[in-house]
């Protein structure tokens, strides 16, 4: 059995601006659902290996060949993902042929929301994997790599809307749009179809609508808490 520490870790860790979103519905009852499912059964798998791989692909510091020789080393899920995933970003990246900035200094980039007990910030990472020159703009350029993307159009909206605030709000990239590429698995076994989405046609969420979300996401987390340490959850 986890302890309460255990549990309550995994419920202040937070996600990737993509895996926050998938937890988030615009009802409070629906959030603390998902909330609460993440608790009780956390992802068993992870593609961060595999997004890391294409971060440095993108970003032209691992050759396509390199990130395959990389992933020549993981097994069972990942390795058939690897073997989907990779073709499929560098053919994308090979047909655009954009300018990369290489040097780009602020990576770390977080969208911050809530206080832990403890008085520390809760930020939502929302650093792009990498950063194309377009039309004398600079874009930032998001990577989703799940076989399947279950997420609605208000998750969708809501994520893109994070990123807005949070990205196309800095003076580097002011007039410019942001890009997600998803490689989700296509119709025929083995292959990654590419759909991109502009992140303002979708990020049309006010101010006061983002809050209001953080509000309800906030309320469930708090909720939880008490539940784990009542020893009810």
């Amino acid at each position: 059995m986890e302890s309460v520490e255990t549990k309550i870790n995994r419920l202040l860790r937070t996600p990737s601006v993509f895996n926050w979103g998938r937890q988030n519905r615009p009802r409070f009852d629906d959030t603390l659902r998902l909330v609460k499912l993440m608790v009780e059964r956390p992802p068993k798998r992870s593609l961060r290996p595999i997004h890391e791989l294409c971060v440095k692909l993108a970003n032209r510091q691992m050759t396509f060949d390199e990130a395959v020789e990389k992933a020549s080393d993981y097994q069972g899920y990942l390795r058939i993902a690897a073997d989907e995933i990779l073709p499929a970003l560098d053919n994308y990246l090979t047909e655009r042929q954009v300018e990369i900035v290489e040097d780009y200094g602020d990576r770390g980039r977080h969208y911050p929301f809530a206080r832990n007990p403890d008085g520390s910030v809760r930020a939502i990472p929302i650093s792009p994997a990498y950063i194309s020159i377009e039309n004398d703009r600079l874009v930032p350029n998001y990577i989703l790599g799940w076989a399947t993307v279950p997420l609605s159009f208000y998750q969708v909206r809501l994520i893109c809307s994070v990123i807005a605030d949070g990205i196309l709000s800095l003076q580097d990239f002011q007039g410019s749009d942001g890009r997600v590429i998803l490689l989700r698995r296509g119709r025929w076994e083995g292959i990654r179809d590419i759909e991109t989405w502009s992140v303002s046609q979708y990020g049309d969420l006010s101010r006061e609508e983002i809050d209001a979300q953080f509000q309800r996401y906030n309320r469930a987390v708090n909720y939880l808490m008490d539940e784990i340490r009542g020893g009810r959850l």
